[in-house]
C-alpha cells in the first residue's frame, strides 16, 4: 500500500493497490480486493478477502498463512477496535475474530456489528484454553454463524470459510448477514 500526500493537516489516507500475478497493475474496483489473473486466456477473477482479527500473533500469523494458502486474500489486526477500523474503511467478504482481545474483545466486535449490514463472523478461540467452549457459545449467541477451536490445521475452520464464501468471494446468500 502507499500513502497519499494529505491536505489540509489530516494523517495520509491509505491508497488500494493490488498485485497482477501475471501483467502490469490495472485499476482495483471498489473493495480494495486483489485482482489476479487466471487460465490461459488470463481473465481477471477476484479473490475472497477475510479480516482476520486475532491477538495472539503466532496464531494469527498461523491462521493467516492457512487462509492464504486456501486461496483467500487476508488482511489481519491484533484487535477488535482494528477490525472495526479496517471495517469503515475497506469491504471484506467474511470476518474470522479471536475472543480474548485488549481493547475491543471479539464479542464485542460481533455486537457492534449486529446493528448493521456487515460481512459474517466465525469466531475462534484457541483449544488449549478450557474455558475456550463456553467463549465459542457466547459468540454464537451474539451472532456469529461460525465457531472453532484453533488447532494445527484448521481443517474445519477452513471448511466452514468455504461454506460462507461462494467461489466468486461474495457471501453465499442474504442469510449470511449479521442482524
Amino acid at each position: 500500500m502507499s500513502n497519499i500526500p494529505s491536505s489540509q493537516g489530516k494523517p495520509p489516507t491509505k491508497k488500494c493497490s493490488f498485485e497482477v500475478l501475471h501483467g502490469a497493475p490495472h485499476q482495483r474496483r471498489a473493495g480494495c480486493r486483489k485482482l489476479r489473473l487466471v487460465g490461459g486466456d488470463r481473465r481477471a477473477e477476484l479473490r475472497p478477502t477475510i479480516l482476520l482479527a486475532y491477538h495472539g500473533r503466532t496464531t494469527r500469523q498461523i491462521l493467516n498463512a492457512a487462509l492464504l494458502r486456501h486461496g483467500y486474500d487476508v488482511s489481519a489486526c491484533d484487535d477488535g477496535g482494528a477490525a472495526l477500523q479496517q471495517l469503515a474503511v475497506a469491504h471484506f467478504d467474511l470476518i474470522v475474530s479471536g475472543i480474548l482481545m485488549p481493547d475491543t474483545d471479539g464479542l464485542e466486535l460481533i455486537r457492534s456489528l449486529r446493528s448493521r449490514p456487515a460481512p459474517p463472523i466465525i469466531a475462534v478461540a484457541e483449544a488449549c484454553d478450557p474455558m475456550s467452549p463456553v467463549y465459542l457459545r457466547n459468540a454464537r449467541l451474539v451472532g456469529a454463524v461460525g465457531a472453532h477451536l484453533v488447532s494445527p490445521g484448521s481443517a474445519g475452520l477452513l471448511a466452514d470459510v468455504d461454506r460462507l464464501l461462494d467461489p466468486e468471494g461474495r457471501c453465499a446468500g442474504a442469510s449470511c448477514m449479521i442482524g
